[in-house]
């Protein structure tokens, strides 16, 4: 024997404190990125659901250029057997485009779901995740949600002031009998009763469910889109009964 040993395999072994010091440098990196990534996506579903709007909002004009410039009722729209009880959203759908969005079941499409909605949509049938509002009836009813008392279709010509004037947003999810959607329309009485609380979590009939759920997205009846947040739900240029109803201004 020459008196040399075989090198140790401690010599490129990680000790202890290198080790915490690697699992601390990844956490750090984790709790940097983590909300990084959550925004992004939040940004993404934002952009999706006005995107959705927007294609919402074409399928309309489509629809009220081939019915003599009537646009569809947010309920009761008569279908093709001369029944009534057609909501906007199966109204429009052969307007909207199937590719890359048909889900399965009865014409479920995801334009008319929003990303940022947390509750799962029910699949084996039609539905929505936006709600109408008043203007796409022809009535001022304060109580009914649907085509009563009066109400009927009404012409895109006659909506008073259309670059204020709201169509669809937001609407919640999961109230009454709409376990998996939404209303397919809103009275402004019901809206108001929304934007007198204090809480976006606790309303109703629609959702603020945009920029960390502080925001709604909106469709006007020109066809642009925009973003109200909670914190200007007051402000009449925004929210208003004329806005919700088309006329009156």
């Amino acid at each position: 024997m020459n008196g040399s040993t075989l090198p140790s395999d401690d010599r490129n072994a990680f000790t202890l404190v290198e080790l915490l010091v690697v699992v601390s440098i990844i956490g750090l990196l984790a709790g940097l990125t983590i909300p990084a990534i959550v925004g992004a996506r939040n940004k993404a579903n934002d952009s999706k659901c006005l995107s959705n709007l927007r294609q919402i909002g074409l399928a309309f004009l489509s629809f009220a250029s081939d019915n003599n410039g009537y646009l569809p009722r947010g309920n009761n729209n008569t279908d093709d057997t001369g029944s009534p009880g057609k909501e906007y959203y199966k109204a429009v759908y052969t307007y909207i485009p199937t590719l890359n969005n048909k889900m399965s079941g009865k014409q479920v499409n995801k334009v008319f779901l929003c990303p940022a909605e947390k509750q799962p949509p029910d699949q084996s049938t039609s539905c929505t995740q936006y709600t109408a509002s008043f203007a796409l009836e022809t009535g001022t009813s304060a109580t009914k949600n649907t085509g009563d008392d009066g109400n009927g279709p009404r012409t895109l010509a006659s909506i008073e002031n259309p670059t204020k004037t709201i169509l669809l947003v937001d609407g919640k999810i999961g109230i009454a009998s709409y376990a998996y959607q939404t209303e397919s329309t809103t009275t402004w009485n019901a809206l108001k009763a929304d934007l007198d609380l204090t809480d976006p979590a606790s309303t109703a009939k629609v959702s603020f469910r945009h920029l960390n759920d502080s925001a709604i997205n909106v469709l006007f009846a020109d066809g642009h889109i925009g973003t109200i947040k909670w914190s200007d739900r007051k402000d009449a240029n925004l929210f208003s009964e004329p806005i919700w109803r088309g006329r009156g201004y």
